[in-house]
């Protein structure tokens, strides 16, 4: 009887400790924010970093989202996407906002142009970049001297 009790509390408490733990939101990032105040959208959200995440309760926070994003700047988010996961296994929340549009500087008009050998070197070395993106491998420091192999 005693051995059998060892045994169930035993199995009880392994069985605790081999449960996994509750994801939570590991950044917030945002895009899209050129002349808005950062501090003041993140103080607004329904939720910050750290906090306890699932995919099932995020739903109703959406909405949420939108119109404390709406208060503080007047527009809707352009984006609100819940992204799995970063390298400790928590998620990461992107947020879009209509900040200031970008102005760009004309098209250059003159002549000069890259020599035929760099434009090679950068094609091959988009390529092996995008074949290791494939494999998974993209977060391998690669040498100058692997390019194109």
């Amino acid at each position: 009887m005693k051995h059998t009790l060892w045994l169930l509390i035993f199995l009880l408490a392994s069985s605790a400790f081999g449960q996994d733990q509750p994801k939570r939101i590991g950044e917030i990032e945002f895009f899209g924010y050129s002349g808005i105040d950062l501090k003041r959208i993140s103080a607004a959200l329904p939720f910050h970093e750290h906090d306890p995440f699932s995919v099932e309760s995020f739903g109703g926070k959406i909405e949420q989202t939108g119109e404390a994003i709406k208060t503080v700047t007047g527009q809707m988010p352009t984006d609100i996407a819940p992204v799995c996961c970063d390298d400790r296994g928590n998620w990461i929340i992107y947020i879009g906002l209509s900040g200031k549009p970008n102005h760009y500087n004309p098209l250059p008009k003159g002549t000069t142009r890259l020599p035929e050998k760099i434009l090679n070197l950068y094609d091959r070395f988009i390529k092996a970049n995008m074949e290791d993106v494939q494999k998974g491998a993209n977060t391998a420091a690669r040498g100058a001297g692997d390019i194109g192999r």
